[in-house]
């Protein structure tokens, strides 16, 4: 199942900066992309695809697939939807000088070591900690590192709808996949309500 979260740091509309009250529709896109953000989570410890991925070369590092890491198709994803200094990366420390080779284009303070590891929520709050010292008005697309996202033209095309949305609504949004089956190594996701013109809910 995909899941992802994308968060509008403005909840309180109380910044330095806050959202205009009114906006254009067609100055939306514009005023978005100024504040658009990816966080990329990239830790892990290296257990779920043993004997392959080890804590020293965990899953997301392996060149899986046409000979790319997943983590380098995530960083591939990414630059479509942010430019390369609104991109962040929250990983372990060690690996930090592997993550600097493979996104020489990312600015080097972009790149969050955690001391360390203790999962996603806190991966997620420490790197939104970092981004809304950069912007207050910023949205974040939260987007793990050891996914196979295929095909990537619909995936652009629904966060970048579902960006628009958490920044016209400051709300929480997170975008999922129906899954085909019942995982018990898997959340998912409770609709409640009616679906909106929009596709949400």
């Amino acid at each position: 199942m995909l899941s992802l979260t994308l968060i509008p740091l403005n909840l309180t509309g109380s910044s330095s900066n806050p959202m205009p009250k009114s906006s254009p529709k067609t100055d939306l896109k514009k005023n978005l992309q100024e504040h658009l953000y990816v966080l990329i989570l990239a830790g892990g410890g290296g257990t779920r695809l043993w004997p392959l991925s080890r804590e020293n070369s965990t899953k997301q590092f392996l060149k899986l697939f046409d000979n790319k890491s997943l983590f380098e198709l995530t960083l591939e994803r990414a630059k479509k939807l942010a430019s390369p200094n609104h991109i962040f990366i929250s990983t372990s420390a060690k690996y930090v000088s592997l993550i600097r080779k493979e996104a020489k284009e990312i600015p080097a303070e972009n790149i969050i070591a955690e001391p360390m590891r203790r999962d996603t929520a806190l991966a997620m709050g420490l790197g939104a900690a970092y981004i809304y010292n950069q912007d207050h008005q910023a949205v974040i697309i939260n987007c793990p590192s050891d996914h196979l996202i295929k095909p990537e033209g619909i995936y652009i095309s629904e966060i970048k709808k579902a960006a628009a949305i958490a920044y016209e609504r400051q709300k929480y949004i997170v975008v999922g996949k129906k899954p085909q089956y019942a995982h018990p190594g898997l959340g998912h996701i409770k609709i409640r309500g009616e679906k909106r013109p929009d596709g949400s809910f």
